[in-house]
């Protein structure tokens, strides 16, 4: 029986000095960490076997490998991109932190990640629903404008065309400019009866001429909103005028 205490002491013993080694190796590792490769290898390594357990909460302890393996899946992964590596470091290396502060850090900052790719995978998720709901109409509108022979001049049907050629002449500016476009045209050129790129073209060089449209979206791209304004309400008070492709839309 005193062997096996003595036993279970040396082991206990052991296992204490095998801890201060191994955390005095990763000071030495973080004192020397001077770039950003070396000071994110020195997070990894700290990190690296390391088990988080939430205080006060009845969520499940879990490792490092684990949530890091979350992460990747989560943003269909296989390794930190270089921002997320760098924006790491930024947010975990500090010379003045003991190891396992520096583990928590590493854990919250994965946790946080997952939670910002969800947002984005779900609001992926939601445009891509709307677009095809969009796309859908489009198709709707636009067959049931070809079969009956032409579209009723009705406040319904003026809006609706108003607006999708509103949003195709805003993003005539951002095109011009060469900045991202806040609309999503493709269920627009459908509903407008196949407005073709030649006739974009064509809209792009007439939008040229208004230099002051063309520096505000220049100047801040989500003006676009504020072309789209401007022309649906030129559009409501004279549709056949603005509507895009009048003549092959309405009867």
């Amino acid at each position: 029986m005193k062997k096996l205490i003595f036993l279970l002491a040396g082991i206990v013993l052991l296992s204490g000095c095998a801890e201060f080694e191994r955390v005095d190796a990763l000071l030495t590792e973080k004192k020397a960490a001077t770039t950003d490769v070396q000071k994110f290898n020195y997070l990894m390594q700290v990190s690296k076997g390391q088990t988080y357990i939430y205080e006060h909460s009845s969520t499940e302890p879990e490792t490092f490998e684990s949530i890091r393996d979350r992460y990747f899946k989560e943003a269909g992964l296989t390794e930190e991109p270089k921002i997320v590596k760098k924006d790491l470091v930024y947010k975990c290396f500090n010379k003045k932190t003991y190891p396992y502060e520096d583990f928590e850090c590493v854990y919250k900052f994965y946790s946080k990640e997952i939670d910002i790719e969800k947002s984005v995978n779900e609001a992926n998720d939601s445009a891509a629903r709307l677009h095809q709901i969009r796309m859908e109409d489009a198709h709707n509108i636009a067959k049931t404008v070809t079969e009956e022979g032409g579209a009723e001049f009705t406040e319904v049907n003026i809006g609706r065309f108003c607006r999708a050629s509103s949003r195709v002449v805003a993003t005539a500016y951002a095109s011009v400019v060469n900045t991202y476009h806040i609309y999503d045209l493709e269920a627009d050129k459908i509903m407008l009866l196949g407005l073709t790129d030649k006739a974009f073209v064509r809209l792009k060089k007439k939008v040229t001429s208004d230099k002051r449209g063309i520096a505000m979206v220049r100047n801040n791209p989500q003006d676009q909103e504020i072309v789209y304004e401007a022309y649906d309400m030129l559009c409501h008070a004279n549709p056949k005028s603005y509507i895009l492709n009048y003549k092959k839309i309405f009867r």
